[in-house]
């Protein structure tokens, strides 16, 4: 599917798909976020739920893509926010830890002031799938809700093998209320990828 999306005030046709990814929750109530049936106390739990340790050793590589230029995403199906793809290179035996942070100056547009469980969801994902932390769609992780700019960052971490790995920054915009016209607008981002033994 072509969608059209506004790169740096010019507007780009991007191929969109949702190989890897469980579909974002449309109907509401269902989400941590918006309240749902999964949302959690930790105050009632003693355990740590859903982690997932992800360590590494010596430091062996970083890499950084910086966009300077905003990019609107419309609602809808998975974007990659341009210039968030890249190639990096496995170690030639055994596992690498991949420790990635994206950072981003965003804004959720459009949503009217009583919707507060509209969102744009981020997730990384290496070779096609996303890696953690993310969530089912019962639970996605959400990059911002607010119609004002803020800088917001996220990490996440995964262990590859020999050959090449492809990283990219996958978003989407999820309107959980009342069908309004909504868009997430992102500048300024940051991806920095640090690669370990």
């Amino acid at each position: 599917m072509l969608k059209q999306i506004a790169v740096g005030g010019m507007v780009v046709a991007a191929a969109l798909g949702t190989a890897g990814v469980a579909a974002a929750s449309g109907g509401g109530g269902e989400s941590a976020q918006a309240g749902g049936s999964t949302a959690r106390s930790f105050a009632r739990t003693t355990a740590v739920p859903g982690l997932t340790k992800c360590d590494g050793g010596a430091q062996k590589a970083t890499y950084n893509r910086i966009v300077n230029e905003f990019t609107i995403v419309p609602e809808g199906p998975d974007v990659t926010l341009p210039g968030t793809d890249l190639v990096v290179k496995g170690p030639a035996r055994g596992r690498d830890t991949l420790n990635v942070t994206f950072s981003t100056e965003d804004q959720l547009r459009g949503n009217a002031s009583h919707d507060e469980f509209d969102w744009a969801e981020l997730e990384v994902w290496v070779d096609g799938r996303p890696i953690q932390p993310f969530g089912p769609s019962s639970s996605p992780m959400a990059v911002t809700g607010s119609p004002t700019y803020a800088m917001n960052a996220a990490q996440f971490c995964t262990r590859v093998g020999p050959g090449l790995h492809r990283i990219k920054v996958v978003t989407r915009v999820v309107d959980n209320g009342n069908d309004d016209a909504l868009s997430a607008w992102f500048d300024d981002y940051d991806l920095r990828v640090e690669q370990a033994d």
